[in-house]
């Protein structure tokens, strides 16, 4: 296992205990991982995958379950998150009608299993997130039709929820780029691709939420965004990622625990395990930039995690009039998740 693998693991499986911990009012939750080596094979129906000229694939649709624009068996495997290390993979091969009328791809590797189910073993909130200068976010339109007080309010909340995870898709299409840019890794481009795809689909997820309840989505509109120079990549990646979608990855687990309504539970559920991975993302942009910025560079960015813990220190800006429907935690249940996120996932600020 990589460096990078292993830190990956450890934070995601952070997440998942705080979370778990504010959820269920235990002071301790038992958590643990075990691995093992398996060979997973996918299925995509021939609406779900399409084959490109070029040899690579795309796969959309409702069964689209990693959706996105994949070169390579290797580059869809490897973006799995139980995946610890991959051996070999082969397809995507499709099956006639006798076996089943699918595409199919096989990921053999050695895989890793956490008693935390709703972050790492799931199928595919909504809190704060990942956003970036230069996206505007229109004001709410009222609910439509007739619906009660209390479901309205919900919808204007999944409303906001999937403007916030549409503004992540700038966010992260812009991060892509940059990293680029920048000569950085190709595994920390392609990773930021592939979460602006899981973005998208949360602004769907969340959008459905909304007009469930009766409400009217408006997404966020972004001009052109520039590519900026490294240093400002860093610090707002340091705010909008370190700190701000890392909390938002702990929310959104513990809504998936607490929200009263199954549908809603089940999407944020779908949510948690990818927020979880963008959370992840976001410390192995940070390492990198760190060692093209040298020390500077990183103080600079540790002085920018401490002032956005700062300001998310305060009066809980989540638990609203429809925080017990939305599973929403209330003040003292952030405080509690800042108090571990600051010994487990923020140690070093």
């Amino acid at each position: 296992m990589t460096g990078r693998d292993a830190s990956s693991i450890v934070l995601r499986n952070a997440i998942a205990l705080i979370a778990s911990t504010a959820a269920t009012g235990c002071p301790s939750p038992v958590g643990t991982c075990s691995q093992s080596d398996a060979t997973r094979t996918e299925q995509y129906d021939d609406l779900a995958l399409q084959l490109e000229a070029d040899g690579g694939f795309v796969i959309s649709g409702e069964d689209g379950y990693y959706p996105g624009q994949y070169p390579s068996c290797r580059d869809y495997c490897s973006i799995q998150p139980e995946l610890v290390s991959l051996s070999s993979c082969e397809g995507p091969t499709f099956a006639d009608a006798s076996t089943g009328g699918a595409w199919t791809i096989e990921c053999d590797g050695r895989w890793v299993a956490c008693s935390f189910p709703f972050i790492i073993n799931p199928p595919p909130a909504p809190g704060s997130g990942r956003t970036t200068e230069g996206v505007w976010m229109p004001p709410a339109k009222p609910a439509r039709g007739s619906v009660g007080k209390r479901s309205a309010r919900l919808g204007e909340h999944f409303a906001r929820a999937a403007a916030e995870e549409g503004a992540a898709v700038f966010a992260f299409r812009r991060l892509a780029r940059e990293i680029a840019a920048h000569d950085g890794p190709r595994s920390l481009v392609m990773a930021a691709q592939r979460a602006a795809h899981e973005e998208v689909r949360h602004a769907m997820l969340t959008a459905m939420l909304a007009r469930r309840y009766g409400a009217r989505v408006t997404l966020p509109v972004a001009p052109a965004l520039p590519v900026r120079p490294l240093d400002q990549v860093a610090l707002e990646n340091a705010r909008e990622g370190c700190v701000r979608e890392t909390l938002g990855a702990i929310v959104v687990a513990f809504q998936s625990l607490r929200a009263r309504d199954g549908v809603v539970r089940r999407a944020l559920r779908s949510i948690a395990r990818d927020e979880s991975g963008h959370a992840a993302l976001s410390w192995s942009v940070e390492r990198w930039t760190e060692r093209r910025l040298g020390a500077r560079g990183a103080a600079d960015a540790k002085q920018a995690m401490v002032e956005t813990i700062a300001e998310l220190d305060g009066p809980s800006p989540f638990r609203g009039p429809v925080g017990a429907e939305a599973g929403l935690p209330t003040a003292g249940e952030v405080r509690g998740m800042m108090r571990q996120a600051k010994a487990r996932t923020w140690p070093q600020t």
